[in-house]
């Protein structure tokens, strides 16, 4: 048993105070890959209420990874208020394979299972914590990145790159690459 099972036996005698900090490894599901986490701080209140168990608070810790612009270590800190209702039994099934959620509805409690005689949030931690994966790492918003002649990181270090050599890697043209994936459509050939 960890930090974030209990057992439902224990919440008959009232509302149970959570304050855990555990590692990655106690909420990440077996089979699923690392997000680099810090340790994971689950906090909040868990109520019995009549066959279902309601637990409100807050999941958060950091993501540690390398700046997708300089290379440098970083970390990015994330906290998300969660509402959670556990109900008897198996989950329900979704019709078509979807659910239908209103991503809208904050209120809106995520639903887990009521299994044997323990309530394990490590299975809700873990998905709230997939929802707010960065879709970037930036050490700060303005990162200056690295040159891409001289590879030094403009962040810390002028460019070593002589001013006359400097220039822009062929490759990094924008959208003018594709004039020449589609020669019908040169400007020179539409028609009037």
């Amino acid at each position: 048993m960890h930090a974030l099972q209990f057992s439902i036996a224990s919440l008959s005698e009232g509302s149970i105070a959570v304050d855990a900090v555990v590692s990655e490894e106690t909420v990440r599901p077996v089979n699923a890959a690392s997000l680099q986490l810090g340790p994971v701080r689950v906090q909040g209140v868990l109520d019995e209420l009549g066959g279902e168990v309601l637990f409100r608070g807050t999941v958060s810790g950091v993501f540690r990874n390398t700046c997708d612009r300089c290379l440098d270590p970083m970390e990015a800190p994330f906290s998300v208020e969660v509402t959670w209702l556990f109900e008897e039994g198996e989950l329900p099934e979704a019709e078509g394979g979807v659910i239908d959620i209103d991503p809208t509805d904050d209120e809106m409690p995520r639903i887990g299972a009521l299994r044997g005689s323990e309530l394990d949030l490590a299975p809700l931690a873990w998905e709230e914590i997939v929802l707010v994966v960065p879709s970037k790492y930036l050490c700060v918003d303005d990162c200056a990145g690295l040159c891409p002649g001289c590879g030094a990181n403009l962040n810390r270090e002028p460019c070593a790159c002589p001013s006359d050599k400097v220039k822009e890697p062929k490759d990094n043209q924008g959208l003018a690459g594709l004039a020449d994936m589609f020669p019908d459509l040169k400007p020179d050939k539409l028609e009037e």
